[in-house]
């Protein structure tokens, strides 16, 4: 019996594969860690630079909080979407979106989504790169330059478009 029960802890710790294994095998020849940690850098920042001719609009957000935005000449939102408090930002560009919720931010391009939450001292980030079908979870400090693997999955908070609102032509 001690035997049986020997063998069987062997074989789940040579079939199991250790923590630091797990962490080595997360990351791709094509995505080491530093190269992850940049396009979290790079991809972290609000920044909504309009290149197009845009029509300002207006509406409620939860009949509680008006935001503004901007159409484009075939009436699709474009640019820079926020409420009056700046609370909440959403940017529509025409390969990426960036949306913005307190504490709440999400990226997503054709090849990148990163989403992202700021809890005590450290940013929670999600990074799924597309063209290689992985999900990379990471906990890092609020500059982005520490970050470390996430174990446990990473849980999204609720993030709004503003577009899903009504708005209508500003006046």
């Amino acid at each position: 019996m001690k035997k049986l029960i020997l063998f069987m802890i062997l074989s789940l710790n040579i079939f199991s594969g250790t923590n630091s294994e797990v962490i080595h095998n997360a990351f791709s020849k094509k995505y080491p860690k530093k190269k992850i940690i940049e396009i979290i850098q790079k991809y972290s920042q609000y920044n909504c630079d309009m290149e197009q001719e845009v029509t300002k609009v207006h509406g409620k957000f939860f009949s509680t909080k008006n935001f503004t935005g901007y159409i484009d000449k075939f009436g699709k939102p474009y640019g820079d979407w926020q409420t009056e408090d700046g609370e909440y930002k959403n940017c529509f560009l025409d390969n990426k979106v960036i949306l913005t919720s307190g504490v709440v931010y999400l990226y997503e391009d054709e090849n990148i989504s990163l989403q992202q939450y700021t809890e005590n001292k450290y940013k929670n980030i999600a990074l799924h790169l597309k063209n290689e079908n992985r999900r990379y979870d990471f906990q890092c400090n609020k500059k982005n330059t520490k970050c470390k693997i996430v174990k446990e999955g990473f849980i999204g908070k609720a993030i709004f478009r503003l577009t899903e609102f009504p708005y209508e032509l500003q006046k």
